[in-house]
């Protein structure tokens, strides 16, 4: 058997064992607890973020769509002002429709791009001018073709 002296080193091991083991437990809550609250802090910073993002990339959109419309009305105001043709020179009833067909075309294909969600914001922008100006082109050979008749 075990003397009284390495008996009682033993339990004075034992002891001291499960005060680093306690000590342990109670330095891994107390990093359990931190490392959630640096989680929470995290997500919290990214949402405020996100938000900001949101709201920046929002009234940015909303300040090109204005100046798009501006520059849209400045071009109608534009081909409005301007004299209408004495007769349709040039143009054939035949090629009027043609030309018609194809901006219709062409307006179509931007108007699946503008729509297509994974398009980018500033291709939507160049892209809607665009389309502004074949509208009004379009508008202003249609009524070329009807002034003519």
């Amino acid at each position: 058997m075990l003397t009284r002296s390495a008996e009682a080193g033993r339990t004075a091991l034992v002891e001291e064992i499960k005060g680093k083991v306690a000590a342990w437990d109670e330095n891994r809550a107390s990093m359990e607890a931190e490392l959630q609250h640096v989680r929470r802090d995290v997500e919290s910073e990214k949402e405020q973020l996100e938000s900001n993002l949101r709201e920046k990339l929002s009234l940015e959109y909303e300040l090109k769509l204005k100046d798009l419309s501006l520059q849209k009305d400045s071009l109608e105001q534009k081909l409005r002002d301007q004299p209408a043709p004495a007769a349709n020179v040039g143009m054939g009833d035949a090629e009027l429709q043609a030309e018609l067909a194809h901006l219709d075309e062409q307006v179509a294909k931007i108007t699946a791009f503008i729509e297509d969600p994974q398009s980018a914001l500033a291709n939507v922008i160049r892209k809607n001018v665009e389309r502004s100006e074949l509208e009004a082109y379009r508008r202003g050979l249609t009524y070329r073709g009807n002034k003519s008749k």
